[in-house]
């Protein structure tokens, strides 16, 4: 998916194989004072300030890749070099992400290994493997990776709009992701998914799901995962998301229970109807990261490891006026 947004076509195997190297490598070149950074803040603090204070830790080891100290024109000319450094800012994300997991649960840190995916690297860091085998389970791993195929590319949405707001004085890809990932945490955007898990949360009960609605109705509560700029009808996602959950059965979620009962209370509800409310991909989606094993908070900070993707291929498309295919 990563080489296809990017170039705009099916990548060979060899293609792959080289794009995974060259991932595992960058994952591994990631200097120990980004992840020093991680760890010396407090463990408690959200994702988000951590995410960004090692990102711009990583930036910081890089000075070469900033267009206003190296070079103004570096991508421009250069969009090999744009590629490699794409690559390496696609690879310290999942590092600092990694960490960022590790150190708020204080498990051991895990290196990443050059005979593993990105996903499977990104799974590795954050501690989430099977503690027989210490490698990530398959299963997870290809729930994780279908749900990417949904979420890496969605048009011109805020965090990608962002990301070229940033890149219009020229700046690196490093730069335009920590601008990203600022914007993206709100609960109008990444943060609805988080913001939804924690509504069902707070219902409960399916057997509270009518006077939820009521208070829906009433405007005394907000139902994040309902209604999209986009779509009007029911958003494409939702039904293949549903059919990644069949796959983690094994996992207790009894909140799910309670989004289908607001589901289908709210297809009979014509002020949902009329106002063409329905589920989009946040409302369930966030059962597929908690039903991987991430915790709530930590939910956007995992979409944007799948959306990091797009995200670079806009940077490199208005860096040099290359084809991106969008995924409707």
């Amino acid at each position: 998916m990563f080489h296809l947004l990017l170039r705009g076509t099916y990548p060979t195997a060899h293609q792959c194989e080289e794009l995974r190297q060259r991932l595992a490598q960058y994952m591994q070149e990631v200097p120990d004072i980004v992840r020093q950074t991680i760890f010396n803040l407090p463990r408690k603090t959200s994702p988000l300030p951590l995410i960004l204070a090692g990102l711009s830790a990583y930036l910081a080891c890089i000075p070469d890749v900033i267009p206003a100290t190296a070079n103004a024109t570096i991508y421009q000319t250069h969009i090999k070099r744009a590629d490699q450094v794409i690559l390496q800012t696609v690879a310290a994300y999942a590092v600092v992400f990694g960490a960022v997991r590790s150190h708020r649960l204080g498990i051991p840190w895990r290196s990443p290994s050059l005979h593993q995916t990105y996903y499977e690297n990104l799974f590795t860091m954050a501690g989430l493997v099977d503690p027989e085998t210490n490698r990530p389970d398959p299963t997870r791993i290809s729930c994780f990776r279908r749900f990417g195929n949904l979420n890496a590319e969605h048009g011109m949405a805020l965090s990608v709009f962002t990301t070229l707001v940033t890149a219009s004085s020229l700046t690196d890809p490093v730069s335009c992701l920590i601008s990203s990932v600022a914007a993206a945490h709100g609960p109008l955007h990444f943060g609805a998914t988080e913001s939804a898990q924690r509504a069902l949360h707070n219902v409960g009960e399916p057997s509270n799901v009518p006077a939820f609605i009521e208070e829906i109705k009433a405007g005394k509560q907000k139902l994040f995962g309902y209604g999209h700029r986009t779509y009007k009808g029911m958003d494409p996602r939702v039904r293949p998301i549903q059919s990644i959950l069949k796959d983690l059965t094994d996992v207790h979620q009894p909140l799910l229970k309670v989004a289908e009962a607001i589901e289908e209370a709210a297809a009979k509800d014509e002020y949902f109807s009329t106002r063409g409310l329905y589920p989009n991909a946040d409302f369930y989606g966030n059962f597929v990261f908690t039903g991987i094993g991430f915790e709530p908070e930590m939910i956007p900070a995992a979409m944007l490891a799948h959306r990091i993707m797009g995200i670079m291929a806009h940077w490199r498309e208005y860096m040099g006026k290359e084809w991106l295919l969008e995924v409707e």
